[in-house]
């Protein structure tokens, strides 16, 4: 049945908080992660041995260039006084923190470092490593960003810390996990934000595989944050020697190598590089794996990579040559299991004319805090699936499949399937940009800042949609938001747009939107969208409407079985009128 049930504004108090055993609501769709999260705003807050009420500044203000429209849940802890603190209750054992966090900006840019320290159950364990360098671009969405304070417009403010606790050292369920700011330790930044605390029992490292070759034995030698040799030579080296060895892998143990700023390493077809797990095995630099030769020729296939984590170095996002953790064309079969990644333009773009992707197979990730998209399907990927992943903060969508004309030929039948993205600080959750029968289901977005959560966009120079696009049971919260410059386009939760051609074959099933910042689900033009289908889809709460039709719009979308509730404005919109045909089914 259509349930259209009323109009009035509905403020919503849904968390982000999910995981293994956090308080708050559970993760019913997304990723199977093995963390608990826990937003700073709902922990104890105090000054020394003084409890005081948590320091939230604007809370659930979406305004673009704000920390709360940055933060999950729109909300945010500030810590500036010498002993201020918050604290959580940890939930289930673990052994490791992860903290989301903002630092200000060097006055003239370019960022600052500080600490911030971590007590369990009130003795210090750890001082934090945090920085802005990593951080605060000014002005609107022009590539290069500034990172000139002058120019105004800040935006891209937090980062992330973590920290693995020493073996032996577990915070056991019901302990207290603080980070406070202590002057004698460091702690001089001039304000702290905390916006998140992820605690995770981190599995303990993964025994070197059979039939392996060593990095250290090739000349790697472990380094201190970056300190140290490059091993990106050894590396290569250990490469090269596993291509003289089909079906060998290389081994990455345990420790943290530097790779430096340039270059690729290539991988060898039916290779795979192998670490101790992405707690334990670092890489540090811009590693720009390929699968095969360098430039435009030579592809391989059967690349696999798991259990390492990359930490990046990118400050800035540039469209030519870009340092991504991994890069090109994936040839046939590749996969990605258990992979860190942060601090790089792209996660992955998978891409590259004449050599396309095909099988690509991307489980049980994380990608975090990139300049560039999460994961770019593009050049015609096909056949992949992204699956079981978490992704936050990433400057562009948190995956894509995009189709290019004359780029590879056409993206076809790809999958992103229980992947949960968080706080994407430049476009969507999950978008697909042409191609055909490519699926997006079991997925939750979480607090996108300037665009929706889902957006099926016939834009971007790309190939004509074919088949079946499906989205279905699948959760955005706090989605939509202001783009472009001066941010006055207001983009719904879910964006069918039929930009540069004809939008065509959309399937919407067991969608719910919740807190829409907008509309819940916008229709837009000027070209035509034709026989789109959202059947079972719930929208709460949306700021203007449910369901939006712009004047621009053309064709026709049916909204079967739907419940629209708390609307600000109304149930449905269309200001298209007779040039746009809204279909209400009941069934």
């Amino acid at each position: 049945m259509l349930r259209l049930l009323g109009l009035a504004l509905l403020s919503s108090s849904s968390s982000a908080v999910h995981g293994r055993g956090s308080s708050g609501p559970q993760l019913t769709r997304g990723s199977g992660v093995t963390f608990d999260e826990y937003e700073a705003e709902h922990g104890k807050c105090g000054v020394g041995s003084a409890p005081a009420p948590c320091h939230v500044p604007q809370p659930g203000n979406r305004s673009f260039g704000s920390f709360s429209s940055e933060s999950s849940g729109r909300q945010s802890v500030r810590l500036a006084r010498d002993g201020e603190y918050v604290e959580v209750a940890a939930g289930g054992a673990a052994n490791s923190v992860v903290v989301r966090y903002s630092i200000p900006d060097a006055p003239a840019g370019g960022g600052i470092n500080s600490s911030l320290s971590l007590y369990i159950d009130g003795a210090f364990q750890a001082s934090l490593a945090v920085t802005s360098r990593f951080a605060w671009d000014y002005g609107y969405w022009a590539i290069p960003y500034s990172q000139d304070p002058a120019d105004g417009g800040a935006h891209h403010f937090f980062d992330e810390a973590r920290v693995l606790l020493p073996p032996g050292v577990i915070i056991a369920a019901g302990t207290a996990v603080r980070l406070q700011v202590d002057a004698r330790r460091g702690d001089t930044a001039p304000f702290y934000m905390v916006d998140l605390i992820d605690l995770e029992m981190a599995a303990s490292p993964r025994a070197r595989p059979p039939n392996s070759l060593s990095i250290v034995d090739f000349g790697a030698q472990r380094s201190e944050r970056g300190g140290g040799a490059d091993a990106r030579a050894a590396i290569q080296a250990t490469l090269d020697a596993a291509a003289k060895r089909p079906g060998w892998s290389i081994w990455i143990p345990a420790g943290e190598f530097a790779v430096g700023a340039e270059g690729y390493l290539i991988v060898p077809g039916n290779t795979a590089v192998v670490g101790a797990g992405m707690w334990h095995s670092n890489l540090l630099g811009n590693t720009r794996f390929k699968c095969g030769a360098q430039g435009n020729g030579g592809g391989a296939n059967n690349c696999s990579y798991a259990d390492f984590a990359i930490q990046g170095l990118v400050q800035q996002r540039t469209n030519k040559g870009s340092p991504h953790g991994f890069v090109d064309a994936a040839g046939k079969g590749s996969s990605l299991s258990r992979v860190w990644v942060e601090h790089t333009a792209c996660g992955y773009w998978v891409g590259q004319p004449g050599l396309p992707t095909d099988g690509l197979t991307i489980s049980d990730c994380r990608i975090r805090n990139t300049y560039a998209d999460g994961v770019n399907l593009c050049n015609g990927a096909s056949n992949s699936v992204i699956q079981r992943s978490h992704f936050r903060n990433t400057g562009d969508d948190s995956v894509a499949t995009w189709s290019p004309k004359g780029e590879g030929g056409t993206n076809a039948n790809n999958t992103v399937r229980a992947v949960t993205a968080q706080l994407p600080w430049r476009a969507n959750c999950f978008a697909v940009y042409g191609g055909n029968d490519h699926t997006v289901e079991d997925c939750r977005c979480l607090d996108t800042v300037s665009y929706p959560g889902v957006s099926i966009t016939a834009g971007f120079g790309s190939n004509a949609f074919g088949g079946t696009t499906t989205i279905r049971n699948t959760s955005l919260v706090r989605a939509g938001g202001p783009m472009f410059q001066p941010h006055t386009q207001p983009f719904g939760a879910l964006v069918l747009w039929a930009q540069q051609f004809d939008l065509a074959g959309v399937r919407v099933g067991g969608v719910t939107i919740d807190d829409a910042t907008f509309s819940g689900v916008q229709i837009r033009g000027p070209h035509t969208v034709s026989g789109a289908v959202l059947a079972n889809t719930t929208i709460a709460g949306s700021a203007t409407y449910g369901v939006e039709v712009r004047s621009d719009a053309e064709g026709s979308a049916t909204l079967r079985d739907a419940s629209i509730s708390g609307s600000g404005e109304s149930a449905t919109h269309n200001a298209a009128m007779a040039s746009f045909k809204l279909i209400l089914e009941q069934l």
